[in-house]
């Protein structure tokens, strides 16, 4: 695995117990109730630059008339994060844990 990849599963891992980001995922949880599942968090952008991420994060999106489809996947050892939805501020994804 390269040292890039390395270091972002390290990241993925910190901010997956992540006290900030555990409130912010239970807040989109109060929000959305249907659309984030028990083994999802969620971060934005500021998480992922200040935890260490390196490179951009996946931010694909396809447009159907007045339909968007939000999904990129980037996989990682231990970890996968995909494009979650797009606020007027930040960029929020979600980071889901492999199962074991």
């Amino acid at each position: 695995m390269s040292s890039v990849m390395a270091n972002n599963n390290e990241v993925l891992d910190r901010l997956f117990n992540d006290a900030d980001v555990q409130e912010l995922t239970h807040a989109m949880k109060d929000m959305f109730a249907n659309s984030i599942s028990t083994d999802e968090v969620i971060v934005d952008d500021n998480h992922l630059l200040e935890a260490g991420y390196i490179g951009t994060p996946p931010r694909f999106s396809l447009g159907f008339g007045r339909f968007r489809f939000f999904r990129a996947v980037v996989i990682y050892k231990d970890y996968w994060i995909r494009f979650h939805s797009r606020t007027p501020t930040t960029h929020l994804y979600s980071i889901f844990k492999e199962k074991p």
